[in-house]
């Protein structure tokens, strides 16, 4: 962020290109206000976009100000081009200064208009150098959607009723359609067949329920029941595991396979539909394609593909390997929002809530954010007694939504003040195999005391009384190592006496990191 965030946001500071690329701006800029005061900052850049959009038949475009190859400079690209809506909605939620959005609201719908006749591009950019993307027309479909939510917020909150009627209006239809083309009865995205397209600019092949296909489909809750959100959820898990490479064939399990428009949503979805262990599986994930991949291979700062560096240390064959490109860094909203919990209530943080998510792999983080309101503080960690120690902060005239896990309160509103929370969660934090945990899930690195890692100490177990299932286990079998203690119990196949099972997974369940 600090060598590409210098007059204008760039995509990279290292190579002649150095352009304003927009997909990149926006993307980050929700994570680039936690990191930084960068206000002043986006709202020049603001100023740039809607300056170059009255130039330009109210378009924005993918480079702003022009530069670099002129043609990109004037495409109308969902995600890229769209950061003239959502720069603005960004930096209202963080200040609560309406001024952006009142001066320049004429502007912003005149350009909704424009994509509305005109369309977006069908080529660029789609999701960006993503592994196993969703079609280029399916994030043109749910871009539309997602601006046209975000032009409605917008007109209600400078009280603009014929503005936000439009804008209901356009979204129903917009969902209606997006629903009767891309979701089937039952919630399966056809993010590559309803469009009939094979493979992205970069050779990627295009695919039906994509990651980034299945998580803008739940962030916008393009679905129309319940049945079919949860079948949305369920293809999402089931692909990131991706056992034995079952969905991304090549790929490792409990990866990711986004490209830059599903980066940014990946883990806050994750988190938002329950799954947020499932966030940290793909936080700390360094097997490619992952975030720490390239700090495994000697990174010091963020790559533009996944695998700009290959694992023998050389650059690799693909072409267009930036070291220096910042998106793939919005990450760290996660880090903000989800795992320490701190984000916003209300616009400009007058109220927030405070929601940490903690994972026993990361047993402590220490968080604090300057808002325009001021300062708020979270600081959580899991003892080894097992006690989840939290330290809060909320700041003069401002307000905190405050929900620990397993507290004796679900659910408290702090005032302005310094607070400390120090008890026994109901469910042990220090355990590490609940839920959906994978035996093989990242988990060889955390140690319990005097005991040698957890991995070793729950194949242990499963050799003490399921012998055959160690045995699979043991061999590096990748579909026994997807396998969570829940997938175990229905393997009745293999020669295993059912009562043993239960009472190994009894035990690896108790299993505590100290």
């Amino acid at each position: 962020q600090m060598s590409n965030y210098v007059s204008i946001p760039t995509d990279c500071p290292q190579r002649g290109e150095r352009a304003g690329w927009t997909g990149d701006a926006q993307l980050f800029a929700a994570t680039g206000v936690y990191n930084y005061d960068v206000y002043s900052f986006l709202e020049n850049y603001n100023d740039v976009m809607q300056e170059h959009a009255a130039e330009n038949e109210n378009t924005y475009g993918s480079i702003m100000p022009s530069a670099f190859v002129g043609f990109f400079a004037q495409l109308a690209a969902s995600g890229w081009s769209d950061a003239g809506i959502i720069i603005p909605w960004v930096l209202y939620q963080q200040t609560g200064d309406t001024t952006l959005i009142q001066k320049y609201y004429e502007q912003m719908n005149a350009y909704m208009d424009k994509i509305a006749t005109d369309g977006y591009d069908e080529s660029m950019f789609g999701d960006w150098l993503g592994m196993a993307p969703a079609s280029t027309p399916y994030l043109n479909a749910v871009y539309q959607i997602y601006t046209t939510q975000i032009m409605k917020k917008m007109a209600d909150v400078i009280g603009n009723t014929e503005m936000s009627e439009k804008y209901q209006s356009s979204y129903d239809a917009l969902k209606a359609a997006f629903l009767e083309k891309y979701v089937d009865a039952e919630g399966n995205v056809l993010s590559q067949s309803a469009d009939g397209v094979d493979e992205s600019n970069h050779g990627y092949k295009f695919v039906d329920n994509a990651q980034t296909a299945l998580l803008w489909a739940l962030k916008c809750e393009l679905y129309e029941n319940d049945d079919q959100r949860n079948t949305m959820i369920e293809n999402l898990i089931t692909n990131i595991k991706n056992e034995g490479g079952s969905v991304r064939e090549g790929m490792d399990e409990n990866t990711l396979s986004v490209g830059f428009l599903g980066v940014n949503v990946i883990l806050p979805v994750l988190t938002e539909i329950g799954a947020a262990d499932v966030a940290y599986d793909l936080l700390l994930q360094d097997a490619m394609p992952s975030w720490l991949y390239s700090v495994k291979n000697g990174s010091t700062t963020i790559w533009e593909r996944w695998n700009s560096v290959m694992p023998d240390g050389h650059i690799s064959g693909t072409g267009m390997n930036s070291l220096n490109h910042y998106a793939y860094g919005s990450v760290m909203e996660f880090v903000y929002a989800y795992a320490a919990g701190i984000r916003p209530l209300e616009a400009g943080f007058r109220k927030v809530a405070i929601t940490p998510h903690p994972d026993v792999r990361i047993p402590e983080i220490a968080c604090s954010y300057d808002s325009v309101s001021g300062r708020y503080v979270c600081n959580w960690k899991i003892e080894k007694d097992g006690t989840f120690t939290v330290h809060v902060e909320v700041p003069f005239n401002c307000e905190a939504v405050v929900e620990l896990p397993g507290y004796e309160k679900e659910q408290m509103t702090l005032s302005a003040g310094s607070y400390d929370f120090s008890y026994e969660p109901k469910e042990d934090l220090r355990k590490p195999y609940l839920g959906r945990s994978q035996i093989s899930a990242q988990l060889a690195h955390v140690h319990i005391h005097h005991q040698g890692s957890m991995l070793d100490i729950t194949m242990g177990i499963l050799g003490k009384y399921t012998p055959a299932l160690a045995g699979i286990a043991a061999s590096g079998d990748p579909e026994m190592g997807a396998n969570s203690l829940e997938d175990l119990t229905h393997m009745g196949f293999l020669p295993f006496d059912p009562s043993a099972l239960e009472t190994a997974i009894e035990e690896i369940s108790e299993l505590v990191v100290e």
